[in-house]
């Protein structure tokens, strides 16, 4: 599992894209591609992002279905065109790369330490403010000084205390997707809490914890705009994943978030 592969929903995006595809193709690792999967964007921005595929040919344009609605929607078709032998990332039309090296040291640090076959390798991201063109906060599972690996009850553990992965810091081996856990499409904002919650209840599971700047991703996305629907997501999530005590996480998931900004 040597490649990254990175789906991106998108939509009428093209003018977002340019600093994602500059720092891919910048990479001092050559092994990776891009399934840009895309609704039903205007002409400008279809013939955009079909000129960037036609270049260099790791871009692969798929247009979303109809039943395949929204950006999980989106997600969901894109698993279905994976190299299910190499590594999955989500990002968004606005994240890239944190720096150009990114994938070579993550690479040796997978191969050097025989982490291929891990479900999650959970890294960090840091946040940038593009209106002030200022570095925001930082995003990451637990704020880990070294790297250290969890199984299945670790994992849920802290997920009960109101830790969440970084969905867009953290590799996904295909073979969770495997085993029918995908994306509720029917949960706009929130999907991503309810799929690493949905992990947290297979059978075995081991995961990594990189104390390791992955992506950079800009601040102001569709779960900062629409808050009150964000958060009656997040109460469902974690009420049909800890019942009764679904507070409990709920509460903790916000202490998190604000500690995370002042670190």
């Amino acid at each position: 599992m040597n490649k990254f592969q990175i789906i991106v929903p998108t939509l009428n995006s093209y003018f977002l894209l340019s600093k994602l595809i500059k720092s891919l193709k910048s990479q001092t690792w050559k092994n990776w591609k891009v399934i840009f999967i895309d609704g039903d964007s205007d002409y400008k921005h279809i013939k955009w992002l079909k000129s960037q595929c036609k270049k260099d040919k790791r871009f692969i344009y798929i247009h979303q279905r109809d039943k395949k609605k929204g950006i999980f929607g989106a997600m969901n078709q894109g698993i279905e065109s994976i190299d299910k032998n190499n590594w999955i990332l989500f990002w968004g039309s606005d994240d890239w790369v944190f720096d150009k090296n990114i994938f070579e040291k993550l690479n040796k640090k997978i191969k050097n330490n025989f982490l291929e076959e891990l479900d999650m390798i959970i890294c960090r991201g840091q946040y940038i403010n593009t209106l002030k063109k200022l570095s925001s906060r930082k995003t990451f599972f637990i704020n880990n000084k070294k790297d250290f690996y969890l199984e299945k009850d670790e994992y849920r553990k802290l997920l009960f205390l109101g830790y969440t992965p970084p969905h867009q810091a953290t590799l996904i081996n295909p073979k969770l997707f495997l085993s029918g856990t995908q994306y509720n499409e029917k949960l706009k904002i929130a999907a991503d809490l309810d799929f690493f919650c949905n992990v947290s209840k297979l059978n075995k599971l081991k995961l990594a914890i990189f104390n390791f700047n992955l992506v950079k991703i800009s601040s102001g996305g569709i779960s900062a705009k629409y808050t009150s629907k964000r958060l009656k997501e997040v109460i469902h999530c974690y009420i049909k994943h800890f019942g009764v005590l679904f507070f409990i996480p709920l509460i903790l998931r916000y202490v998190n978030k604000i500690s995370q900004k002042l670190w």
